[in-house]
């Protein structure tokens, strides 16, 4: 299980939003200010994208379930991205952008998207997987 690339992928796609979730204090207070309902809404889709990418470590067996389950994950964070970024963006004023805090909310925004990035390379690396069957049953 653990020796496949996009099983540690998946591990550290997981970890990135687990952490997404733990440093909330930095990115909820300006956003929840203005879209109550954006910061249970971020919340809850980082813990279900994290929970759905660890799911698909254990369907390892299952290569075509594993890459639509990866799919799924990878929507899920692109639920999570979009809308996190607007607030954000849609809430920072330029008054806090010069005190700093308005970055530091963004780096934290940031963090699903590199989620993101390590899900895409789990799904190719599965795609790959899925390639070199078919090509060694075409060979016998």
């Amino acid at each position: 299980m653990l020796q496949r690339p996009q099983t540690i992928y998946l591990l550290l796609g997981a970890a990135l939003l687990a952490v997404f979730v733990a440093l909330g204090h930095v990115w909820s207070p300006g956003v929840s200010g203005v879209y109550p309902w954006l910061g249970a809404a971020a919340y809850g889709l980082a813990v279900l994208a994290a929970v759905v990418a660890l799911g698909a470590v254990f369907v390892y067996k299952d290569r075509a379930r594993q890459r639509t389950v990866i799919g799924a994950a990878q929507v899920l964070d692109l639920l999570l991205v979009l809308p996190l970024l607007v607030g954000l963006y849609s809430t920072t004023s330029d008054a806090t952008a010069a005190g700093g805090e308005a970055y530091e909310s963004y780096l934290v925004a940031l963090v699903p998207l590199v989620a993101y990035v390590l899900l895409r390379m789990a799904r190719r690396g599965v795609d790959r997987d899925i390639a070199t069957v078919r090509s060694m049953d075409r060979l016998r």
